[in-house]
């Protein structure tokens, strides 16, 4: 892998960890134009890591008072939202990784992602949701706050043990690449009624445990790999291929997902109250339309569904 390419891919990882546009499909569209094959190691777990790190320094505060209270009402609510992700990726592991290898789920992924948020907004509107200047009372991260519906009120007040639960549902269900995670869990919390700030704070919040028990999973395998003194033919092609990705690309790859996700993330967090989740909708419909037409009629960049 190329500085170049360790560079756009880190980028991607960072901006799009977080807007709700699909990290994990951006990812595999752009190595199947690059023509990268990673291995075990490395880039994506460096990557992925790079984000959690940018996400915690975004959410410091409220870490902090969480791990003073870990058995108050939103901690809690994160464990619970984040049951159900565990249980899908338990269960649909494997499926979920040829997915990604293949690609084949980016056009119906990336569409699905469209939809979901196209729902999402319309259902906020219906409740109410709107878009006023701040009046002047409580926080805010871009001087700007909703009004109507459960805007305004504190994320202890409007998420629910259903809402996280919801939200942790649809948290599993992007691990299919193209489905936005950060997308379908605040699709997952303004359904719920959390209200948009809220439900964007959730959905990064519980991005945090999820996204550590991915690296820490990862990290395992090939601690466990490298110690198999009968590993096959197969897994020490795959090792080979991991080591390829120099050093160099591995601190490219991190810092820069490191630094495009807090940008990333503080976008999100101001610009949540101005700008309409429809404008997402309409990039990732658009762009999950023309890999479909590629998938089905021309097979310029993945192989033809049939």
């Amino acid at each position: 892998m190329s500085a170049f390419q360790a560079f756009i891919l880190g980028l991607v990882q960072g901006v799009c960890e977080f807007l709700p546009i699909s990290s994990s499909g951006h990812l595999v569209l752009l190595q199947k134009l690059f023509g990268v094959n990673e291995g075990a190691m490395s880039f994506d777990i460096i990557v992925h890591f790079g984000t959690l790190i940018s996400i915690c320094v975004v959410m410091r505060k409220r870490l902090l008072t969480y791990l003073k209270n870990p058995l108050g009402h939103i901690p809690k609510m994160i464990v619970l939202g984040t049951v159900p992700t565990v249980i899908i990726v338990l269960a649909f592991g494997s499926f979920f990784k040829e997915m990604f290898e293949t690609g084949m789920s980016l056009g119906i992924g990336f569409i699905f992602t469209a939809a979901l948020l196209f729902y999402a907004e319309r259902h906020n509107e219906g409740e109410g949701g709107g878009y006023g200047p701040e009046s002047g009372q409580g926080g805010g991260y871009g001087g700007y706050r909703q009004t109507g519906g459960s805007d305004g009120a504190p994320m202890e007040n409007t998420v629910t043990p259903q809402g996280a639960i919801i939200a942790g549902i649809a948290q599993g269900i992007a691990v299919v690449p193209a489905i936005s995670r950060s997308g379908s869990t605040i699709a997952g919390g303004i359904i719920s009624d959390f209200g948009r700030k809220n439900a964007i704070e959730f959905a990064f919040l519980m991005s945090i445990p999820v996204t550590l028990m991915a690296v820490a999973q990862d990290l395992l395998k090939i601690i466990l790999n490298r110690a198999d003194k009968a590993a096959d033919a197969a897994a020490e092609a795959a090792a080979a291929a991991g080591a390829s990705v120099g050093p160099l690309a591995m601190i490219i790859g991190f810092v820069v997902s490191a630094v495009a996700g807090l940008f990333a993330a503080r976008f999100m967090l101001t610009m949540i109250t101005k700008i309409k989740l429809t404008y997402f909708s309409i990039y990732t419909g658009a762009l999950g339309l023309l890999i479909l037409i590629d998938q089905l009629f021309i097979g310029a960049v993945f192989e033809k569904i049939f």
